[in-house]
């Protein structure tokens, strides 16, 4: 189920986000044969949609949750709320996260940069909800947070449960909404500067290193 997740995020990003590459085939149909059950193409900048494909079906969100996670992130950093610099202490309940991880130490202090970047670069669950924590005081409070945001998007079938999209029942969201999203996530260029970082490594504040490798090759 994890790698149909990211095979989905994969296409619906290159749809997002790099469509001029494939303008010129679009205008003869279905550019390509399609395995997801649930997809949509769309123009970044006007949010005009080119194809669909049973786009209001509800889902489950899985990994794709945290695109709303790091956007939470990156626009309280535009307002000046936090800053990429800030040092962020990690939870017991954070470092406890299952899935994927950064692997981070309890009660160590990272800066929110490398947090983010491991959240988008390498979907790690531990890092979106030390930031959660960080930015809301509780990854709870993050989440209502996400709904809220997801309203003012118009992405009205989706509902966040936790921050990370790790399974959990009444949590889901549709192609649709997913586009609305990336169409946002899209504007911040310091999503690019993450996503676009194949292999990499987390140096923690104890010396230890962990190599990281990007989940939407």
């Amino acid at each position: 189920m994890k790698r149909w997740h990211h095979r989905a995020l994969a296409a619906l990003l290159a749809a997002a986000l790099w469509l001029p590459l494939a303008g010129a085939a679009l205008e003869e149909g279905q550019p390509m044969a399609l395995e997801s059950p649930s997809a949509i193409l769309a123009e970044t900048a006007t949010g005009t949609v080119i194809f669909e494909k049973n786009a209001d079906e509800r889902r489950e969100a899985a990994s794709i949750t945290k695109l709303m996670t790091a956007l939470l992130v990156m626009e309280a950093i535009d307002r000046g709320e936090c800053s990429l610099e800030a040092g962020v202490t990690v939870s017991k309940a954070a470092a406890a996260m299952k899935g994927s991880q950064a692997l981070l130490d309890q009660g160590a202090t990272y800066p929110l940069e490398e947090l983010l970047r491991t959240t988008i670069m390498a979907s790690a669950n531990d890092s979106a909800v030390a930031l959660a924590e960080h930015l809301a005081g509780s990854e709870g409070a993050f989440v209502a947070l996400m709904n809220r945001r997801a309203g003012e998007l118009g992405m009205r079938d989706t509902c966040y449960v936790n921050c990370t999209g790790y399974p959990q029942a009444g949590q889901y969201t549709t192609a649709r909404d997913v586009m609305r999203l990336c169409c946002e996530v899209a504007k911040h260029p310091l999503y690019h500067t993450y996503a676009s970082e194949w292999i990499g490594k987390l140096t923690h504040p104890g010396g230890r290193v962990t190599d990281l490798t990007n989940t939407n090759r």
